[in-house]
């Protein structure tokens, strides 16, 4: 991230408020099966049908790196308003291969929304 969304971040951040942003798509990495198996669930039901979702990132390292310094974060929030697995066959074969521990790729697109929303929370 430039300095310049840094600051922008902070201020949206003091403000309590959100950043929208578009995307084309988005990639979750995981390493676990129940994550993998919760998606196929999730999208099977519906299978042409987006979905909103929220992700939540968070962890002991998280922070915005301004001048040389590290601003800790307690999260940040993720929400996509449209979202769908681009190719549910072959996240299902992914899923039956995967050995533990293998990490897979997981691609999303969007529906007609293309906009996302992100919100920081501050470490206090």
């Amino acid at each position: 991230m430039e300095e310049q969304d840094v600051i922008d971040v902070i201020e949206n951040m003091m403000q309590n408020k959100t950043i929208r942003k578009k995307y084309n798509f988005v990639t979750v990495t995981t390493s676990s099966r129940e994550c993998v198996n919760n998606l196929i669930d999730l999208f099977e039901k519906d299978k042409n049908k987006y979905k909103g979702i929220v992700t939540i990132a968070s962890g002991p390292n998280a922070g915005l790196l301004l001048f040389d310094a590290v601003i800790p974060l307690e999260k940040l929030e993720t929400t996509y308003h449209e979202l769908k697995v681009e190719d549910l066959a072959k996240l299902k074969r992914k899923y039956e291969d995967m050995e533990d521990g293998e990490t897979i790729k997981i691609k999303l697109i969007p529906g007609e929304n293309k906009e996302m929303e992100e919100k920081y929370f501050a470490k206090i």
